[in-house]
């Protein structure tokens, strides 16, 4: 099992508030946050994707863009 040690002051303060708020965990805190983060991440990657198919269809003078 790999071991994640966070050494950076505020890092720990903002997991130290979140687990204060949502009454979960400090791991369950992190991973949460870790996979909401990720999430958001893929969603902004697939529609830059998306944006940038557009962009190529619109550049080759396709009718169908969207």
């Amino acid at each position: 099992m790999t071991e994640l040690v966070i050494e950076d002051v505020e890092a720990c303060e903002l997991a130290a508030e979140l687990v204060e708020l949502t009454g979960d965990s400090l791991r369950t805190a992190v991973v949460t946050a870790l996979r909401e983060e990720r999430d958001r991440a893929l969603a902004r990657r697939r529609r830059h994707d998306r944006i940038m198919a557009i962009t190529r269809d619109i550049a080759r003078g396709s009718s169908i863009a969207a």
